[in-house]
């Protein structure tokens, strides 16, 4: 067996109805709390309400942020770190989709610190680990890992470039994993959310530094998404569906924590940067067809056991076969849950594809990928990606 280290401090509590916790919760680890969400519309201003009245019961106060907004900006973090500051609060809820806890981790360390928190993305000043507030993570869809992950990203508008903070006191203290919650996401949304979780596993499982301890949460997260993912696109009120993605999710946050993202993930983070009105989990989705394409020969053993998870009949096949076969299984697939677009269809500006290949270099992903890419290679696969029939 390969080494490995594995770390998360977050502690879970998983299960339907557990939301009605949060009282409880927060009162055991603050009296003040600034609660982080986008504007309250109709299907989550219920939510947002419940976790008022069940934390103000306990006699938690509670200061509401509502100013998330989708690919959070450092600007966005900022006046949510000033609102937090001014009312001298003592923990942080993130209550959403990734870029609501990503911002109550922002917030958390933008409380705390003295300069604009872009300034305290990766390679840049040290977060004091110490000083950030403590985070409480309630997901509302089944994606982004955010509630047991050490990172949060952030965006930086004048830079047009999506980095992260990175530290493990952005983990979340607790993290409530509650399916009931995502029972009326959209079809969508459901989708790009699960196409997101779906890579969080792929990609940890095709690193560079993958591990047989991870590779177990990442594999049984595979299965769980692409058997459930289609389901739940067809059908938002299958509970079974619901608590299967909304556990894959986490196992998938618990995988990137501790191994990383690929080249998917870089590509994906730099086309979020300059192109506002894009999805992170629909970047995945117009990225993973060619650069599966360009990849699986590097990874032969691995694209062919995700094959095998596809489709059981290639288990009599060779794994080269299979292998191939894995890049057809996961187009079907991204076509099955309705994420089958080009950069194109998504008004991604054809001049921009050279700016975004050079972003990509500005984060380690594409180091851990199986075959590490120049920038000819990102920049053709941005080409290939641009149309698609």
């Amino acid at each position: 067996m390969r080494g490995f280290n594995f770390y998360n401090p977050t502690r879970i509590r998983f299960g339907w109805g557990c939301i009605n916790e949060i009282g409880n919760i927060v009162k055991r680890n603050g009296k003040k709390c600034l609660l982080a969400t986008v504007k309250p519309f109709s299907t989550m201003k219920p939510l947002f309400e419940k976790v008022k009245d069940l934390c103000e019961k306990e006699g938690v106060e509670v200061i509401h942020f509502d100013g998330v907004i989708p690919n959070p900006t450092n600007e966005c973090v900022n006046l949510g770190s000033k609102l937090a500051t001014e009312k001298n609060v003592d923990i942080i809820i993130g209550i959403g989709g990734g870029s609501s806890i990503d911002t109550a981790k922002g917030i958390a360390v933008g409380a705390t610190h003295k300069e604009d928190v872009w300034n305290y993305r990766l390679g840049q000043k040290r977060i004091e680990s110490a000083k950030v507030l403590p985070i409480i993570a309630i997901p509302t869809t089944a994606g982004t890992g955010a509630e047991v992950t050490n990172m949060a990203v952030i965006k930086n508008p004048d830079e047009n470039f999506k980095s992260a903070l990175a530290d493990w006191s952005l983990n979340p203290k607790i993290s409530i994993v509650d399916p009931e919650l995502t029972l009326t996401v959209p079809p969508h949304i459901t989708a790009s959310t699960g196409f997101d979780a779906f890579s969080h596993s792929f990609e940890p499982f095709i690193n560079r530094n993958a591990s047989d301890f991870i590779d177990l949460f990442a594999l049984d997260s595979l299965k769980k998404i692409i058997k459930y993912l289609p389901i739940a696109t067809k059908d938002g009120l299958n509970r079974e569906a619901r608590e299967a993605l909304s556990f894959a999710a986490t196992m998938g946050g618990l995988c990137i924590a501790n191994i990383g993202t690929t080249l998917p993930h870089g590509i994906g983070m730099a086309i979020g940067g300059h192109v506002p009105d894009i999805v992170h989990g629909e970047c995945l989705a117009i990225v993973y067809p060619e650069i599966n394409r360009w990849t699986w020969r590097q990874a032969i053993e691995k694209y062919a056991v995700v094959a095998r998870l596809f489709n059981p009949k290639l288990n009599s096949e060779p794994d080269e076969i299979a292998a191939e076969k894995c890049c057809d299984e996961i187009n079907s697939f991204v076509k099955e849950i309705g994420l089958w677009m080009s950069l194109k269809d998504k008004n991604v500006p054809e001049y921009k594809l050279e700016d975004i290949t050079q972003d990509v270099f500005k984060l380690r992903n594409y180091t851990l990928h199986p075959k590490v890419a120049s920038f000819e290679d990102v920049n053709n696969l941005l080409k290939r990606s641009y149309s698609k029939s």
